[in-house]
């Protein structure tokens, strides 16, 4: 019988996760937490920015480019010890596809019957076929990110049974108001690491506050830092020790209205006059350069290659801004707007909220600030700030699940934007690609439904010792000073 050794580390979160159910998982907090439980056919390593087998150990493509053909390894084990099938993967993918609410579940829209299939017929089956350890994907067109969207932990194999069972390095053990504990899966194969240093339990926990956290780890309480709270003015103290990492996340913050909102953000014009109002870049300075700004819907300011150049904000102008209220108040006869917007109770979002609050009442809109509990999203506002994860350096799949989801009018420009979305996906040509990714940024512009605001970046402290650690699947905590 196998047991634990009981090494273990502790880690602080902002906030428990909305929901433990990995298929389901979709906010920051709980994706963090749960990689470690996950076993998806593929990992993203974003340092390197290149796709790495996981669950699987190789796969093929047709020459046509719509069909997937993913072989799984055959030492996947769960943590009671019963091998990984393809069948838990074929398992997996079905609990995202019958999830109405599943953020990830567009990522399979290019899957055969998929739009049979979430609408509940079910006579035509759909195209993901099961050869022995082989999985088959049969996609309507080619989609040169499938295989990325597959790095999703959302896609991991699901148990036939409702125990709380993992396939990946560690399981969950406990969960309480404020902790969450994993366990090592005693019979995780793939992480090549020194037995005698491998970390058997991994303790996440919830402070009070920012400044708790710090006080934590210098008394030794801690191992790592939640890299999405740290105080950004004690930046100073603390970037130069060796044990300060700082890194560009695929994490975005955006601005969104509700569909419930505010009669006038139902008109283009106003909606524009507020993607154009807000300078991303002067709040940066104030956060001390710990926001990357996005400068259009897909580039942000860590994609910029050439230093020397200067960094142009293609979403501010408050000359375009100053014109376009101008003219909503002069329609309809106003002297002042009020908005109200919603945002979940971690940091930086009531921060910047209130930065653009000062930015906005001089063009006389005032926000109303109103603090929602976590995920709930039960109160009613104009507009909701998020935070939401992208399997990919940009934000295209949460604008791809908008186009589907949300608030555009399904007319001749929702049809053009439906086709860009998928051309961009069809592409292998990198120019063409850029092209095209040009033109959904024109839309996106000109329509205003989301306002695209930041790239986190992550910043933590953990502890020499460690190995420098990525909260990425299928990887084993080591540990040198126990």
């Amino acid at each position: 019988m196998k047991t634990l050794n009981h090494r273990r580390i502790t880690v602080d979160i902002d906030a428990l996760p909305g929901t433990l159910c990995l298929h389901n998982v979709s906010d920051y907090i709980g994706i963090q937490v749960l990689s470690p439980t996950a076993l998806p056919l593929f990992r993203s390593n974003h340092t390197s920015n290149s796709l790495e087998c996981l669950g699987a150990e190789n796969y093929s493509i047709s020459q046509d480019g719509c069909i997937y053909e993913v072989t799984i390894r055959n030492n996947l084990f769960w943590s009671d010890g019963t091998q990984v099938t393809t069948e838990d993967y074929v398992r997996g993918f079905l609990a995202v596809l019958n999830s109405k609410y599943n953020n990830h579940r567009i990522l399979l829209k290019d899957i055969a019957n998929y739009c049979e299939f979430i609408k509940g017929n079910f006579e035509n089956k759909i195209g993901i076929e099961v050869i022995g350890r082989k999985l088959i994907f049969r996609l309507i067109h080619p989609n040169y990110l499938f295989l990325t969207f597959l790095s999703a932990i959302n896609f991991s194999p699901k148990h036939h049974s409702e125990a709380m069972l993992a396939a990946g390095a560690y399981s969950i053990d406990k969960v309480s108001e404020n902790e969450i504990i994993l366990n090592r899966n005693l019979f995780f194969s793939l992480a090549k690491t020194n037995p005698a240093m491998q970390v058997d339990c991994i303790y996440y926990i919830k402070p009070k506050s920012r400044y708790e956290s710090l006080q934590q780890y210098e008394q030794k309480q801690l191992d790592i830092t939640c890299n999405t709270m740290f105080p950004y003015e004690q930046l100073p103290l603390f970037q130069e020790k060796k044990d300060f990492y700082r890194e560009q996340s695929h994490i975005f913050m955006l601005l969104r209205k509700e569909k419930k909102c505010h009669p006038l953000l139902e008109e283009k014009i106003f909606r524009q006059a507020l993607l154009f109002s807000l300078n991303r870049a002067n709040l940066c300075t104030d956060f001390h350069n710990v926001l990357t700004p996005m400068m259009d819907f897909f580039f942000d300011s860590s994609l910029n290659q050439n230093i020397l150049e200067p960094i142009v904000d293609n979403l501010y102008n408050s000359e375009i801004a100053e014109n376009l209220f101008q003219l909503v108040f002069s329609i309809h006869n106003l002297k002042q707007i009020n908005l109200r917007v919603a945002f979940d109770d971690y940091f930086p979002n009531k921060e910047v909220l209130e930065h653009f609050a000062i930015e906005l009442k001089r063009y006389n809109i005032n926000l109303e600030l109103i603090q929602d509990n976590f995920l709930a999203h039960s109160i009613s506002a104009d507009l909701r700030l998020h935070l939401w994860t992208s399997p990919v350096h940009h934000p295209f799949p949460i604008y791809l699940k908008e186009a589907y989801d949300r608030d555009f009018v399904k007319n001749d420009t929702w049809k053009t934007y439906i086709a860009l979305l998928d051309s961009y996906q069809k592409c292998s040509d990198d120019n063409k690609s850029q092209e095209i990714l040009e033109e959904i940024n024109s839309i996106l512009t000109s329509e205003a439904y989301i306002i695209p605001l930041f790239k986190m970046q992550s910043l933590y402290l953990q502890r020499n010792g460690l190995e420098h650690f990525k909260f990425m699947p299928g990887q084993i905590w080591t540990k040198e000073e126990l």
